[in-house]
């Protein structure tokens, strides 16, 4: 238990930190005392604390704890790790191709989600069991038929979308992103070729250092007169 309240607490206290530095202290910065400041981070937790007791009870109506985590965290890691590729991998994307890609890779993610907690294509997929009623006598038993489809497959009468497998929304939300980006940076291009800094020297045209070690270069170069 108190294992369980310190990663809670932890990550609470992350989250809050998190929100301060990155949306509110710029704004806030010489307007508010320290004082004020823990309270807001305080208050910040409290609130997290109250939004995610409130999305532990959705988790049922939306199918276990274990679907929403996946379809979530999948919707959101895909395109994540897709602005850390479009930004390693094509250099020539800026600020709008990653914004509006990643937008958009969103927005699709949230309807595939929706899609496929609405139809619910997989409510039939179940593991068989040996059980029968034999020997049960006067008792009332209900046991499930399986269905005529194959239920690992979804309901065909579902649409396409909604029977994307939540295990495959990290690569959908990766491919959508890349595909956006690469589009946006192939029409319009933000960052000039000679505007680059790339991190190799081979990469930037310049002189590959004599010595073994590249820092051994900027040492050496560092200590001459």
């Amino acid at each position: 238990m108190s294992a369980t309240l310190s990663t809670l607490s932890s990550g609470m206290n992350s989250m809050a930190a998190a929100i301060y530095e990155d949306f509110l202290k710029h704004k806030l910065d010489g307007k508010i005392t320290d004082h004020q400041a823990t309270m807001l981070n305080k208050a910040i937790v409290v609130s997290t604390g109250v939004l995610s007791t409130a999305l532990a009870f959705l988790a049922e109506p939306l199918g276990g704890i274990l679907r929403v985590c996946v379809s979530v965290m999948g919707a959101l890691s895909g395109p994540m790790v897709a602005i850390f590729v479009l930004a390693m991998f094509f250099p020539r994307s800026g600020f709008w191709s990653c914004i509006v890609s990643f937008i958009v890779s969103n927005v699709v993610m949230l309807i595939i989600c929706f899609v496929n907690f609405i139809e619910d294509p997989y409510r039939d997929l179940y593991l068989p069991t040996n059980t029968s009623t034999a020997g049960c006598g006067s008792l009332n038993f209900t046991i499930r038929d399986p269905p005529l489809y194959n239920a690992h497959y979804g309901d065909p009468s579902t649409t396409f979308i909604a029977r994307i497998s939540t295990y495959s929304y990290a690569g959908v939300g990766f491919a959508v992103m890349m595909a956006v980006g690469i589009a946006i940076n192939i029409l319009k291009p933000e960052q000039k070729p000679e505007g680059i800094r790339h991190l190799t020297f081979a990469g930037r045209k310049d002189k590959w250092p004599e010595s073994d070690h590249e820092y051994d270069h900027f040492i050496g170069a560092s200590k001459s007169p």
